[in-house]
C-alpha cells in the first residue's frame, strides 16, 4: 500500500497542493510488449 499524507507543494509563489492524503491498495498489474507485425510489401 502506497499512501500520502498531508502533502503540501509550492512552485515559487503558487500552492499547487496544500494537506493532500491519499492511499493507493496492492493491486496485481500486468504489462505486455508486443511487437506490431511487419507490413506485407509487395
Amino acid at each position: 500500500m502506497i499512501q500520502l499524507k498531508e502533502v503540501s507543494k509550492w512552485y515559487g509563489a503558487v500552492q499547487v497542493l496544500n494537506n493532500c492524503s491519499t492511499s493507493i491498495k496492492k493491486a496485481k498489474w500486468s504489462w505486455s510488449a508486443v511487437r506490431p507485425a511487419p507490413a506485407n510489401r509487395r
